[in-house]
């Protein structure tokens, strides 16, 4: 069976707020992206829920990137290598090869 894995998108300012109302958590799996913009551009942080009902501040950190209004498509940093396979197996595991950024 396939994992399904939810993807939440807020302002970092929100998420904060909502976790000061003790909300703004992740269930084991999902994924909270948090988008702070100012005047230098937009930072990008997502953050993975280990177990359930776990605060967005203390998810793993998956990915960050930063993109300036001089470069909109946000990438500023090397791109990720996604690898598919025909078919999912039972239970996947998501894994990160740092040496190849893969």
């Amino acid at each position: 069976m396939p994992t399904r894995i939810a993807l939440r998108t807020d302002t970092l300012a929100n998420w904060n707020t909502a976790i000061g109302n003790s909300l703004g958590t992740l269930k084991k799996g999902e994924v909270g992206v948090a988008l702070e913009t100012g005047a230098a551009g937009t930072a990008v942080i997502g953050r993975l829920g280990v177990v359930d009902d776990q605060p967005w501040s203390s998810g793993a950190v998956v990915m960050t990137g930063f993109a300036t209004p001089a470069n909109v498509s946000g990438e500023s940093y090397a791109p990720v290598i996604y690898e598919t396979q025909q078919s999912i197996a039972e239970n996947p595991v998501l894994s990160w090869d740092a040496s190849a950024s893969k």
